[in-house]
């Protein structure tokens, strides 16, 4: 399992980052303005590039939990009314 993994994960973090950069994009296009979600989108991109480099299985699934800590820390803030 781990071999199959290793080999689509090249598609599969573009794509990661792709999304990433499109949800940026969209926001900056509809609000005409930075908003403190978009350091949440660009957090995502480096972690989707650095996960994109790397062979090593332990550090992905490293990087799947702190990618989650991320979407829930922004769903948390957003909640409070701190971030947009």
């Amino acid at each position: 399992m781990d071999g199959h993994y290793l080999n689509i994960r090249q598609q599969f973090f573009v794509l990661f980052a792709i999304i990433q950069a499109w949800a940026i994009g969209t926001e900056y296009m509809l609000q005409h303005d930075v908003t403190g979600s978009n350091a949440f989108n660009i957090l995502l991109i480096f972690l989707a590039i650095v996960m994109f480099k790397t062979n090593s299985y332990q550090k992905h699934v490293y990087g799947v939990v702190k990618a989650w800590a991320l979407y829930i820390a922004a769903i948390v803030l957003r909640s409070l009314s701190i971030i947009n």
